[in-house]
């Protein structure tokens, strides 16, 4: 019988050493990926564990197409760096999509602080969630500033957060960087989850020998072994390390700095374990998304099934309306819009993904009308058997 279930116990332990699992990340400054020559900080990685390599799942350009021109420069929009990571609860829910994430930024943006929960609005632009007022009031305040530096969201009532700086609270007492709080925003309730102290004790009996880990940088949390998820600010060569805190401090599946194949030395800035399977969507881009009438351009596809089919399409109006299963949404690009074409056009050959899922398409853009200095053209793209990519804005002027 003491055989037996130490064999049971074996063949899970090996089980759920061999889990599949994804999980999304931000970096701290600007890196590179094996497919993807250049990941921003505003940018959103997935790593797939039965994948070669991690990818580039929401880019930069997709917040461009989607946010408006919040600071009135004349140039497209995207966060001031995320900071911090996690998706929404949504127990009866089986996707998730762009507009899942809730995140926090690295400085203040144009109508957003560093100490909000933001979300992409699907009417357009960002929606905050929960403001830095609203965290500072529930914590009474009394001296420091908030900054979000990690957040996971742990269920529907509570959250879990880290700050980028010590503050001082008339609840809590003194915060230092490396605490996790827990928070529920509705009901305003704050306590000390886990101590800076605790997290050093985790990463110490994961890596002996560890020196102090400086700050947590991320925050998230893995139901099923009921463990917190996190990364660290030093030593540097485990700074993309995923800490769990199961078994009194382990690394998450050997999720180490390595794991992530980043081609230069890369800091992870946020984390979020996803809670179901997320299909990785085309990655649609420009080199340059401000272009002269006439000019010659080219859209790159990559991240694609190899082999597949791709047709675009561009237009002047853009929407969006959720399709369930889509790690997109689904774009309605107007038919009925001044300016609307499909592509490849008539007569040039289908488009096809190579072998390496790339695939790039070269045209000519038009003349503007007379009347028109400036317009504003949206492109997407869909995949066969994957949907379609993430959504392209390009400025065309005279």
């Amino acid at each position: 019988m003491i055989l037996t279930i130490l064999l049971l116990l074996v063949s899970q332990n090996a089980a759920d050493a061999q889990r599949n699992f994804q999980m999304f990340a931000s970096v701290s400054s600007d890196t590179m990926l094996p497919q993807d020559n250049t990941c921003y900080t505003d940018e959103i990685i997935m790593y797939d564990n039965r994948d070669v390599w991690p990818r580039v799942y929401l880019p930069r350009s997709a917040f461009q197409a989607m946010l408006p021109d919040l600071d009135a420069d004349g140039l497209f929009d995207f966060p001031a760096g995320i900071d911090a990571l996690s998706l929404q609860a949504q127990p009866n829910s089986l996707y998730t999509n762009y507009f899942s994430f809730r995140f926090s930024t690295d400085r203040n943006g144009p109508g957003y602080l560093d100490g909000d929960i933001l979300a992409l609005d699907q009417q357009g632009g960002l929606r905050i969630v929960f403001s830095e007022g609203q965290l500072a009031n529930d914590l009474a305040l009394s001296g420091g500033h908030i900054d979000i530096d990690a957040l996971c969201i742990k269920s529907n009532d509570e959250y879990l957060l880290s700050l980028r700086d010590g503050v001082q609270s008339l609840m809590l007492g003194a915060v230092d960087d490396g605490d996790i709080i827990s928070w529920n925003p509705h009901t305003g309730d704050v306590q000390i989850y886990t101590t800076e102290a605790q997290m050093q004790t985790w990463v110490d009996h994961a890596l002996p020998g560890t020196s102090s880990i400086g700050d947590v940088k991320s925050l998230s949390y893995d139901h099923q072994r009921q463990a917190v998820l996190f990364s660290v600010q030093s030593p540097s060569d485990s700074d993309a390390t995923v800490f769990s805190s199961a078994n009194n401090g382990s690394v998450f599946h050997e999720q180490t700095e390595q794991q992530w194949q980043f081609r230069v030395p890369t800091e992870l800035d946020a984390l979020c374990l996803a809670k179901s399977t997320v299909v990785q969507s085309p990655i649609l881009s420009v080199s340059v998304p401000y272009v002269r009438e006439g000019s010659y351009v080219n859209l790159r596809i990559r991240h694609a099934i190899p082999g597949a089919n791709i047709v675009g399409v561009c237009s002047s109006v853009y929407k969006i309306t959720l399709w369930p299963g889509a790690s997109v949404g689904f774009s309605a690009l107007s038919r009925h819009a001044s300016y609307f074409r499909k592509w490849p056009a008539e007569g040039r050959p289908e488009l096809i993904a190579d072998m390496s899922g790339t695939a790039n398409y070269s045209f000519r853009l038009p003349l503007l009308p007379r009347a028109v200095n400036e317009a504003q053209v949206y492109y997407q793209a869909r995949v066969d058997g994957q949907g379609l990519t993430s959504p392209l804005k390009m400025k065309i002027s005279r």
